[in-house]
């Protein structure tokens, strides 16, 4: 039995590239868009704020694996429960009592993301009944490693994704408008920062007939979620 979770199958896509179409036919390019990603190094005022959220987005995201794990996910009824309320009581207490910063968007995120990944598990192995190998199970996010990320579900107008709790970011890059009120990832992988948001790309409406693939410098893939 595999004790790794399945890999997620959806590629993000960083500011460099253009997402490819496969084999679609398109027969009317005017006007079509593809959704892909913009990745944008950013310098945080308060970079230690930044690091208590990654800390804050683990141990949620832990906490809800534990309970996964423990079959301590459901109530009499066989409904799933909302883990948010009693995990962000934890982890707000937690964060005070170790002086870190704590913001309730960035723990129920952490929750939300486990209980997605717990879900996908459950779909990968159910495809498998009656085999006798190849099962997934949901694993703890280890503080080890270089790169590690968390996830917030809308990116406001000021593009400082939760102010009041991480402070003032510095973007070295314009935010496509696009990407604004949208869900977006910060990543801190080797000592840098990158935030991860929604873009829009139109495709050139001169293209006519069949296209199998359109693409440019696939660059350096953000983490997936």
């Amino acid at each position: 039995m595999s004790h790794s979770t399945p890999k997620n199958l959806s590629v993000s896509l960083p500011h460099s590239a253009i997402a490819t179409t496969g084999s679609d036919l398109l027969k009317d390019a005017k006007d079509a868009k593809v959704v892909a990603s913009k990745k944008i190094r950013f310098y945080p005022e308060n970079e230690q704020a930044y690091h208590d959220a990654l800390i804050l987005y683990r141990r949620s995201y832990n906490l809800a694996v534990e309970r996964f794990r423990n079959d301590d996910y459901k109530d009499a009824s066989g409904k799933f429960i909302n883990m948010r309320p009693a995990i962000k009581a934890q982890v707000k207490q937690e964060q005070k009592e170790s002086g870190r910063a704590y913001n309730s968007i960035v723990s129920d995120n952490g929750t939300l993301a486990a209980a997605t990944t717990f879900k996908a598990v459950c779909k990968h192995n159910k495809k498998l009944k009656g085999a006798k190998e190849g099962f997934a199970e949901i694993s703890f996010k280890s503080r080890k490693g270089s790169r590690h990320s968390f996830s917030i579900d809308r990116l406001p107008k000021g593009l400082n994704p939760c102010i009041q709790a991480l402070g003032k970011i510095h973007l070295t890059e314009d935010v496509p408008a696009e990407a604004i009120g949208k869900s977006c990832v910060v990543t801190y992988d080797k000592g840098r920062w990158f935030i991860q948001v929604q873009q829009h790309i139109e495709l050139n409406p001169e293209i006519q007939g069949k296209v199998r693939c359109v693409g440019v410098d696939p660059g350096e893939h953000a983490e997936g979620r």
